[in-house]
């Protein structure tokens, strides 16, 4: 996405399954999209190879809590799926009444990145939420981005710094760099496009491609969300599966 599309978004879109927290990168999203005057879309995704597994006799799921162990009953995943698509659309009524923001819910069953990808359209701002066992964030956790010179990495920039303006917070930038240097010529980008709005961003340099090193960095100073470039990265597969903090592609 350029920087004019994030500018012209047609939606927010947030995708969700049963691993993923909504509260939190739903008030995010709603924020954004109150800010930008956009629909916001929860896509709730039903994985498919999970509903099939529940059907198999030697499935098992285990307590988070208790770590007991039982079989992994259909009916009470399709319970379970109900209860959590009606939280997730209570929860947008309620953002709908506080933001006065268009709102609406779309349930699809299928591979959750792949469905994500595939009902998601370029123009769109994709939110992630993260999954259960997220590090402990400080209150004042930064806004993350990578910036790696490029129009998409200008895009993700945009919004991360939109972002951390918008709530308060201080903005944090990744710089992949290889072993030939570079990173004084990307912060020097970073500064200059940051000045115009008085805010003095952290820069952090990266191994090009490293997510763990970046993942590394983020622990650190906490990651109140992660804004990567949806196209032309290579972190976003493996940091979008993992999904140890809130992210958005654009």
């Amino acid at each position: 996405m350029a920087e004019q599309d994030v500018l012209q978004a047609a939606r927010i879109v947030v995708a969700l399954n049963l691993l993923r927290n909504e509260s939190e990168v739903l008030e995010l999203a709603a924020a954004l999209a109150a800010r930008k005057q956009v629909r916001l879309l929860a896509l709730w995704v039903e994985d498919a190879n999970l509903a099939n597994l529940a059907g198999l006799p030697f499935a098992r799921e285990v307590c988070r809590d208790s770590a007991a162990e039982r079989g992994l009953d259909r009916l009470r995943l399709e319970r379970a799926l109900r209860a959590r698509a009606g939280r997730i659309q209570a929860l947008l009524s309620r953002l709908n009444q506080r933001l006065s923001i268009e709102v609406g819910f779309k349930a699809v069953r299928g591979p959750f990145m792949a469905t994500v990808f595939e009902e998601a359209g370029q123009v769109d701002i994709l939110c992630l939420g993260h999954k259960a066992g997220r590090p402990f964030q400080p209150a004042a956790a930064p806004v993350w981005t990578v910036y790696d010179g490029s129009a998409a990495g200008g895009a993700a920039l945009r919004l991360a710094e939109d972002l951390a303006r918008g709530e308060g917070r201080g903005l944090s930038v990744a710089l992949p760099v290889a072993e030939g240097g570079g990173f004084q010529a990307l912060a020097a980008q970073v500064l200059s496009r940051c000045a115009e709005g008085g805010r003095v961003p952290g820069l952090f340099p990266v191994e090009s491609g490293d997510g763990a090193q970046l993942l590394r960095r983020m622990r650190q100073s906490g990651c109140r969300v992660l804004v990567l470039a949806r196209r032309g990265a290579d972190l976003v597969p493996v940091l979008a599966e993992q999904g140890i903090y809130p992210l958005i592609l654009v």
